[in-house]
């Protein structure tokens, strides 16, 4: 009997970084039905500001480069209505993979947040190919991460921003919430990257995870990555090298990364979806790091029955029913007076 060794090091993050981007853009993604629960969520709390659902809409459609700590990065900004709705800045994996290209996938969020995709330093329409090591670092993400919030609370007149990281980007953005809690309401953390050696030790020993039902293998994701209106063909290129490039220069220090010693508790609501059947980071080191994570704002695990390392694709709805509820549990509204509401070219 064969035993698979697991691999050690840099070399191990560049292995699953590219077994997880091979996986999107063959269309690993599977397509699965919601329970009709949406599964269990938090009931609003009392004292939380209602804002009225009535009059005209200020949906938003935007393009932009905005500079962060000397560099100009890129935002794709998209909601229904920014005078309604809380901002929502998604701090996409990889690391260097710009989530942006599956916007559409997760279009239902915008009907209740203004959804802020962000290709970070190296990554995507972000990538230089002339940054130096020197400013690819982890804390250089934290920075940034806590810059943006601060950029986007002004500009859309909120006094603070929802903040969702998925994999490499839980790691940023939980770090950029134990740093700057004031700047969010909550902190959502999808397939959590806590400890890199023990998610590869874990997922190692684990048995192959069963078929994700239904097994069926959704042919639009792959079409998605090529034809998004943001990141055409012709980008394609410019998208695989920033992601080679971001890998190269983080993997050591991704590996050498430990929350489970950076982070002992998180002063923001917090929410944890994991894939039952993670086989990148591991649900069982998930969950062992939100077990031991204190929250004295409240913590929620919410388990993703038929995803593995992306529930956010894997099962859109669930995953935008249950931002629902976090925004119910959460937001207590915008009362500070709103700034025009940008537009492409603004």
């Amino acid at each position: 009997m064969k035993i698979a060794r697991p691999v050690s090091g840099a070399r191990s993050v560049r292995r699953v970084a590219g077994w997880a981007f091979l996986a999107l853009v063959t269309s690993a993604v599977c397509r699965a039905e919601t329970p009709a629960d949406g599964g269990r969520g938090t009931a609003p709390r009392s004292g939380q500001i209602a804002k009225p659902d009535h009059g005209p809409r200020h949906p938003v459609r935007s393009e932009e480069f905005v500079p962060l700590n000397g560099l100009k990065q890129y935002l794709l900004i998209r909601g229904d209505d920014v005078e309604r709705n809380p901002v929502l800045l998604f701090v996409h994996g990889g690391p260097g993979f710009p989530g942006g290209i599956f916007a559409r996938k997760n279009a239902e969020l915008e009907r209740d947040f203004t959804v802020v995709h962000w290709d970070q330093r190296g990554a995507g329409h972000s990538y230089r190919s002339d940054l130096a090591q020197a400013v690819m670092r982890v804390d250089q993400f934290v920075d940034d991460t806590v810059a943006l919030s601060r950029w986007l609370a002004n500009r859309f007149g909120q006094r603070k921003i929802f903040v969702v990281g998925h994999s490499w980007g839980t790691m940023v953005a939980a770090l950029a919430a134990a740093r700057a809690p004031e700047c969010f309401d909550a902190f959502v953390s999808v397939s959590q990257l806590a400890n890199y050696r023990e998610s590869q030790r874990v997922v190692a020993a684990q048995p192959a995870p069963p078929p994700v039902p239904p097994r069926v293998a959704d042919p639009r994701l792959f079409w998605w990555t090529l034809s998004s209106p943001e990141y055409s063909p012709g980008t394609l290129p410019r998208v695989l090298a920033g992601y080679r490039f971001t890998v190269k220069m983080l993997e050591t220090e991704i590996t050498a990364t430990n929350l489970f010693f950076r982070i002992k508790a998180l002063d923001v609501p917090i929410w944890f979806f994991a894939g039952a059947y993670d086989n990148v980071v591991g649900e069982p080191v998930i969950r062992a790091f939100y077990d031991r994570l204190r929250a004295p704002r409240g913590k929620h695990y919410v388990r993703f029955e038929r995803s593995r390392h992306w529930p956010h694709l894997q099962e859109p709805e669930k995953f935008a029913s249950q931002m629902r509820l976090v925004r119910q549990a959460t937001w207590e509204g915008a009362e500070v007076p709103r700034r025009k509401a940008p537009t492409r070219g603004d």
